[in-house]
């Protein structure tokens, strides 16, 4: 059995630096992110994404998520790039998806300072 201490939720610190990586992801990928607020019901991703309540998560396999949920069964997860809470607003991972099957609907991936960032839908 694992005695290692579960990470804490992170939620109430996380509010102002979850915010600043939406609008880098946005910067990013702002059609994509754009097609992606529109098709769960939303004006456009400002209205998708202001007010907006997160919350940290376990996914499985160690790996931990900041989400929160949108219309229309869907969540927007933001994490670390890899398998952690996010630290900085350049090094993430930011997707809307599908609550029940997990399918993404559309994401944004940045490596920040290492310069690289992709972006893909279904």
């Amino acid at each position: 059995m694992n005695d290692a201490p579960r990470p804490t939720d992170p939620s109430s610190d996380m509010n102002a630096l979850i915010q600043g990586i939406l609008k880098a992801a946005y910067a990013l990928a702002p059609a994509r992110l754009q097609d992606a607020a529109r098709a769960v019901g939303a004006t456009d991703w400002d209205d998708l994404t202001g007010g907006l309540t997160f919350s940290g998560q376990d996914t499985g396999g160690g790996c931990l998520m900041m989400v929160a949920s949108l219309p229309g069964g869907y969540l927007l997860g933001v994490t670390d790039g890899e398998a952690g809470w996010p630290t900085d607003e350049g090094t993430f991972w930011v997707g809307v998806s599908d609550e029940e099957s997990g399918d993404e609907l559309a994401w944004v991936f940045s490596t920040g300072d290492q310069g690289g960032s992709l972006a893909g839908d279904r």
